[in-house]
């Protein structure tokens, strides 16, 4: 497994600071919480690393989602009583199963915890933090993630997955910066470095593959196809497709390709089939 990570957090008495783990096992992939209930899962800061009985030792709030999917946690305002801004505390989030002998308890997340009152200064005004917004984008449905934390410059927020979004014929693929999806993509689980500005994060997407299946009607084979959701028909050798691919039938004459075993649509190469999903094309023959 690829634990723990590190997260070391900036907090501001009074706040209510929420984030989310998506552990991740060394190949990369998510690894199952479904093992793991409320119970399993504590979320503990102290002065020193070390368990219960060291000073300032305190239990925050920790759970695991109800789809088994992450692992979220928060420092409520009831918890500021606990935190001193002249200290910096430690922390670890740790998840526990029962073992054959003994209790497998592992740590997911680490960290240091620093803590600043909410007034930055004399004249009595608040320290300024930002705010994160998940942005779906276009013919993107489903209910965005949202981010309710506030943060201070230098701050390191964990990105959202996309939670319930989706784009048909299309896998999601992280989150931009810019709403024409271009620049740097950044991945569910990753952190993120809060400058001086609210940040926007965009979702985006990458077209799925589909494939064509060419049915002869009793000619020769052809080999299938594939083309991107919404985009033109590619050979298998990724070359476009702008003639009808070559098949032959014994005493008849190829009269082309059609959408339909009805044979009522025929293809017009290059071909956009503008759809989300595997297709098949079937042969018309005219007896000689």
């Amino acid at each position: 497994m690829a634990f723990p990570g590190t997260y070391n957090i900036n907090y501001y008495k009074g706040d209510t600071l929420k984030f989310r783990i998506i552990p991740k096992d060394a190949n990369g992939d998510a690894f199952p919480l479904g093992p793991y209930s409320n119970n399993t899962v504590t979320f503990a800061f102290a002065e020193s690393r070390g368990g219960p009985s060291e000073p300032g030792y305190h239990r925050c709030y920790a759970t695991v989602s109800s789809t088994g999917g992450y692992i979220e946690c928060s420092i409520r305002p009831e918890d500021s009583s606990y935190l001193d801004p002249t200290k910096t505390y430690v922390y670890d989030v740790q998840i526990t199963k029962a073992g054959e002998n003994f209790p497998e308890i592992t740590t997911v997340l680490t960290g240091n915890i620093t803590v600043q009152d909410q007034v930055s200064s004399s004249s009595g005004v608040s320290a300024t933090t930002y705010g994160v917004t998940y942005i779906a984008g276009t013919d993107v449905f489903g209910d965005t993630p949202k981010d309710d934390n506030r943060y201070a410059k230098n701050d390191n927020l964990i990105i959202l997955n996309k939670g319930l979004l989706y784009k048909n014929g299309y896998s999601f693929i992280g989150w931009t910066k810019t709403n024409d999806g271009t620049g740097a993509i950044y991945n569910p689980g990753d952190y993120y470095a809060v400058g001086t500005s609210d940040i926007n994060f965009y979702s985006k997407w990458e077209a799925d593959s589909h494939t064509v299946t060419f049915n002869a009607n009793g000619g020769s084979s052809v080999s299938p196809g594939s083309f991107l959701t919404d985009e033109t028909i590619f050979s298998s050798l990724n070359t476009e497709i702008t003639v009808d691919p070559t098949t032959t039938r014994s005493g008849y004459t190829f009269s082309g390709w059609y959408t339909t075993d009805e044979l009522l649509e025929q293809v017009v190469w290059p071909y956009s089939p503008g759809g989300s999903s595997d297709i098949t094309l079937y042969a018309k023959w005219v007896e000689i």
